[in-house]
């Protein structure tokens, strides 16, 4: 399953970013997801475990991968984060 324009926003920037500015957005989008009871609390606890520049669709995006150790199904433990080039959220899900 996954999450899709879930949260939306005007933090935005205009050229790519930087790592540390995509998992810092990354870990708002999660917070988002959280607060609309889209993900369970536990993921406010989670950690970024990758993150990494990857093709999606033909495009370059941000993939970052957040681990939730409180999670009891090993098929839930991962949520990949999908990030433009410049930041903006793309959509999250438990399958890459």
């Amino acid at each position: 399953f996954g999450y899709t324009n879930a949260i939306a926003g005007t933090d935005h920037s205009h050229g790519p970013v930087t790592k540390d500015v995509v998992n810092d957005k990354a870990k708002n989008a999660v917070s988002g997801l959280v607060n609309k009871k889209v993900l369970e609390q536990s993921w406010t606890q989670s950690t970024i475990s990758s993150t990494v520049e990857t093709i999606r669709k033909g495009d370059p995006v941000w993939k970052v991968t957040f681990t939730n150790t409180k999670e009891t199904d090993p098929a839930k433990k991962n949520l990949y984060v999908f990030m433009t080039q410049t930041g903006g959220f793309l959509d999250a899900n438990v399958k890459e």
